[in-house]
């Protein structure tokens, strides 16, 4: 639901990874392209006003401490370089599904 949120801001298009294969950690990755880090920073206070959000995310929002809902969680802020700033969805009808870069 979270990608919904993130549309529903004009956030688009957001990319959501998971390895190939089975690991120990199973990490998901998301890309969520902003046009400024003041875009970005803005995010948690739309998403904390977002009521669809808040009611589709409310059970993992309100895990317990004592079943989290996930272990970790790592973030970081990525400057796209000059020349390939915008992603680009592959089609749907082609494996594999690789999201990449357009020239602007």
């Amino acid at each position: 639901m979270r990608g919904s949120a993130y549309n529903r801001m004009g956030i688009q298009p957001v990319g959501v990874f998971t390895e190939l294969q089975d690991s120990a950690t199973n990490n998901i990755y998301v890309l969520i392209p902003c046009d400024s880090p003041e875009d970005f920073a803005a995010i948690p206070a739309r998403l904390a006003a977002d009521a669809d959000y808040q009611k589709a995310a409310a059970e993992f929002l309100n895990a317990p401490k004592s079943d989290p809902a996930y272990v970790r969680f790592e973030s970081s802020l990525l400057v796209a370089f000059d020349g390939m700033k915008r992603m680009v969805l592959p089609a749907a009808d082609k494996k594999p599904n690789v999201l990449s870069c357009a020239l602007i």
